[in-house]
């Protein structure tokens, strides 16, 4: 053939496919319609880079006020639009999101969205297997939200795997491999290269919306290098930390334009830590986590850590205090380190008992003074354009509790003043406010009950708080608690009116004279209670509901739960007994009885064996996970009364907790904790029975 020829035709096809191909794709490709404009360059158009224990963006310091969201790399241009919108209306800098779809699980399957289906094979490169034709392209969907991010002048990280199985992650990579041991992600070295591959081909991916390699684009702004990775089997740390330090230097020697994180929890391995007596299993190792080490890597460039007390066995007089030391000792690890320190995730559920409102005041408050880089909530999310998942006002739900939306109440405004204060915007000037720490929402009550306010106030100090209830005319004052930061009354309910409502207010006089009223609280006096069974299970018939949801520090037996012929459930537990919190959740769903029920008891049964240790069982509804009876029961098994069952001896413990009935719940959650209690064996739940009040 004529070299000339061939030279001209070649040049005359590709031509035409040049041509054709952007109209194929706009005719078919359901994201491509809406119209876009031109990507303009994220402020300044530089990197953020650090200097220091601060990140900077040309000469100025970078603070900021941060979220999550974990759906936009598969959802509609008009969600993604509407969170990074909403966003910037909230003065929010940067969102964290995730940069993977891990292999065929049945949860990618159910999103149709995949990234590296098989291991070293990414859609959009290659043929692919047949059943994923027609499937979207999470790439795709990342490069839009990078569009997006950049008009709107938001930074990103992006995480690049899971150390959880959501959207596949490091388990994933170890079903690749024919192996089922979750640690074997930091060590085997067919999965470290795959793991390479895949970060080599997402840093070198060019963007189709905006036509930049995504190691050139300054709207990323940190790779991540797991979202909370944990390696239990090395309480040492060394395996996590050398798997950090490899992977953090060869991202840096393909991509030295952007920051490196690890994304962990921020768990130390020190000899104690916490607050109160309460969490050290955070500060000693267990998880194989050693944040001190983690932030000291030359390649990690800040260090990040997450904050969770109600889901990490908290009580919950001590949720708010136990964070804000969290916090304080994360900060004065990263000045000895001399990094930034970020608060990349927390959350307080804002269906629990908790002051979600003072709690973030109070965690975003030590952020901002002693000087954190950025905090991060739990997440942002907006519009649901799937009328069939969207909420009662058409938002994405709240699955877990933790929801935040652009809707102007007061838990958002909070945000929005710590984002400018964050900003570095001088002329705001944050209000003192008076909040209810307990009761924070509306409940029952009963006895000698210490109501708990806190004064948040910037300028001024608190001369006096004084407590109103609307069964009293006079007004109580109130005693000030320094440990907690409290002010307190104890207040003997049953001196009230049994089944009667009372109305709580408190009033704070600042050292300037200016008073400042709290919002109003109302709770029921319940001191004598009655109550009617609604639903009693028997697990031969109910078994089709009843699941082995879950683990924390802990893992199933196998079979997970069973029931032998007594009625019971079985459920086999495997508690390593190193920690004060090693939890199997059970959940029984759907049950339409439990919006009306406020009364939830339950037995369980440890057969008699020779261990030492506690349990420390407790509930949880969802939606919402609305965690009940935390440590209202937590008692050593040597103290459990014996009984005889079968010719067989057991521990009992009676489980009992009350509540004010939930109207949108419809799972139950039955978790067991062992507090060091090492045991692997069966556990048996009986006698679940549901009340109503009446």
């Amino acid at each position: 053939m004529n070299k000339k020829w061939s030279y001209t035709f070649i040049a005359l096809l590709v031509s035409i496919v040049c041509a054709v191909v952007p109209i194929f794709f706009s005719q078919n490709n359901v994201h491509a319609k809406t119209k876009r404009e031109p990507a303009t360059p994220t402020k300044d158009n530089e990197f953020v880079y650090r200097k220091g224990d601060k990140l900077m963006i040309g000469n100025k310091e970078f603070r900021f006020v941060g979220t999550n969201n974990y759906y936009l790399h598969y959802k509609s241009n008009q969600m993604i639009d509407d969170v990074i919108e909403s966003a910037k209306k909230m003065g929010i800098k940067v969102i964290r999101l995730w940069g993977f779809f891990d292999g065929m699980t049945s949860e990618n399957q159910a999103h149709n969205t995949y990234m590296q289906y098989e291991m070293g094979k990414y859609m959009g490169e290659g043929p692919i297997p047949k059943e994923l034709e027609g499937a979207q392209n999470g790439f795709e969907r990342l490069d839009y939200t990078i569009y997006k991010a950049k008009q709107e002048g938001i930074r990103l990280v992006i995480v690049l795997t899971n150390n959880w199985n959501n959207f596949g992650g490091m388990m994933q990579y170890v079903n690749w491999i024919g192996e089922t041991n979750h640690d074997l992600f930091y060590t085997d070295e067919r999965i470290k290269t795959a793991y390479k591959n895949y970060v080599h081909y997402l840093i070198n991916r060019k963007n189709q919306y905006t036509g930049i390699i995504y190691k050139n684009e300054p709207t990323i702004m940190a790779w991540e290098l797991a979202n909370e990775p944990r390696n239990d089997s090395d309480p040492t740390g060394d395996t996590l930390v050398r798997w950090a330090d490899e992977m953090s230097t060869y991202i840096k020697s393909i991509d030295p334009h952007h920051l490196v994180a690890v994304g962990d929890e921020g768990f130390f391995r020190r000899s104690s830590g916490g607050f109160n007596g309460e969490g050290s299993y955070m500060y000693t190792g267990y998880n194989g986590v050693d944040w001190d080490r983690l932030i000291a890597l030359k390649n990690i460039d800040y260090g990040t850590f997450h904050l969770y007390p109600e889901h990490w066995g908290i009580s919950p007089e001590n949720v708010e205090k136990w964070g804000e030391q969290y916090i304080l000792d994360h900060l004065a690890a990263g000045k000895k380190a001399k990094k930034p320190v970020v608060l990349e995730e927390y959350g307080i559920s804002a269906t629990g008992v908790q002051n979600r409102e003072m709690i973030y005041d109070t965690w975003n408050r030590t952020m901002f003074e002693h000087g954190g880089t950025g905090a991060m909530f739990w997440l942002l999310t907006g519009i649901d354009d799937n009328p069939e998942s969207a909420d009662e006002n058409g938002y994405y739900p709240d699955y877990d509790g933790f929801r935040i939306v652009n809707d102007h109440s007061s838990v958002t405004n909070l945000l929005k003043t710590y984002a400018k204060l964050f900003n570095g915007d001088r002329h705001v000037e944050k209000e003192p406010k008076v909040y209810f720490a307990f009761p924070a929402k509306p409940q029952d009550v009963r006895g000698t009950y210490r109501v708990k306010v806190k004064v948040a106030s910037d300028q001024h100090k608190v001369q006096k708080v004084q407590l109103q209830l609307s069964s009293h005319d006079e007004a109580y004052t109130m005693k000030y608690n320094a440990s907690f930061d409290y002010y307190e009354f104890d207040w003997d309910t049953t001196k009230e009116i049994e089944d009667s409502t009372v109305t709580l207010k408190a009033t704070a006089t600042l050292t300037n004279k200016q008073t400042i009223a709290s919002d109003e609280v109302t709770v029921n006096i319940q001191n004598a209670s009655a109550y009617e069974i609604i639903k009693q299970f028997s697990f031969d018939s109910d078994m089709n509901n009843v699941y082995a949801d879950g683990t924390w520090q802990a893992n199933f037996g196998i079979p997970a739960i069973s029931t032998p012929k007594t009625r019971c459930l079985r459920v086999n537990v495997d508690l390593p007994g190193n920690a004060d919190w090693e939890e199997v959740k059970v959940k029984i769903s759907p049950i339409s009885e439990l919006s009306e029920t406020s009364r939830i008891s339950f037995d369980l049964l440890l057969p008699r064996v020779d261990v030492n240790g506690a349990l420390r069982p407790y509930i949880a509804l969802n939606p919402g996970w609305i965690k009940i009876g935390v440590d209202q029961y937590h008692v050593n098994v040597n103290d459990l009364t014996t009984v005889t069952i079968h010719n067989q001896q057991y521990k009992l413990l009676h489980v009992n907790v009350e509540f004010n009935a939930m109207p949108n719940v419809n799972e139950l959650f039955l978790n067991i904790v062992g507090n060091k209690l090492a045991y692997k064996g069966p556990i048996y739940i009986d006698n679940v029975t549901l009340f109503k009040k009446i």
